[in-house]
């Protein structure tokens, strides 16, 4: 393995500082920032370590890394968002069903016409959010939706804490499934949703 020399050291760390300069990056720029942080270098030897070592190529190619990073995190926080409209489509879903079945219990009758509306709507968030497109939601939904992000922010706050990763997971589901269950009986009580 080759030992670098001293100076590939130097011209390697001034590459760094040189990239985060940005795009109005200059050799006069650099030779400025590195002097107020104390290092004294001629431009000569910047405009050398810039030839030696190819900063113009290395410079482009950590721009296309950084740019694509970003796009893997932009595709990531896009595929964690559909993933969050999937759930809650068939969440929806599972609230019909709860709905439907406390209503039989009880003896409680909802209009067909709701049944249907939760039920398409449902099934239209969990097919866009399958197909990567942004659904769009009832009113009342929209707030119960609103009001479930809300209600998942502040479990999130309160279980973050905790050491032990299953308690984590258990205090968040169950808290989960309450908030899920209070919204959905707030909208079968006629559409109010919980302020929040």
């Amino acid at each position: 393995m080759r030992t670098r020399k001293p100076s590939e050291h130097r011209a390697e760390h001034f590459l760094h500082v040189y990239w985060l300069l940005g795009s109005g990056r200059s050799l006069n720029l650099l030779r400025q920032t590195l002097g107020k942080l104390g290092v004294k270098i001629s431009r000569q030897t910047l405009e050398r370590y810039s030839s030696d070592f190819h900063w113009q190529a290395r410079i482009t190619q950590m721009e296309l890394q950084a740019a694509e990073k970003l796009r893997e995190h932009r595709v990531a926080e896009t595929e964690e968002i559909l993933e969050l409209e999937f759930e809650i489509g068939k969440e929806m879903l599972n609230i019909v069903q709860k709905a439907l079945q406390q209503m039989v219990k009880d003896n409680v009758h909802l209009s067909p016409s709701d049944v249907v509306r939760f039920a398409v709507a449902g099934a239209e968030i969990e097919r866009k959010s399958l197909l990567g497109q942004q659904p769009s939601y009832p009113e009342e939904i929209e707030a119960a939706i609103n009001s479930i992000i809300i209600s998942v922010c502040r479990i999130f706050m309160d279980v973050n804490d905790l050491e032990d990763k299953e308690e984590r997971k258990r205090r968040f589901a169950v808290a989960f499934n309450r908030a899920i269950e209070g919204q959905a009986k707030l909208l079968m009580e006629g559409g109010r949703v919980q302020s929040s």
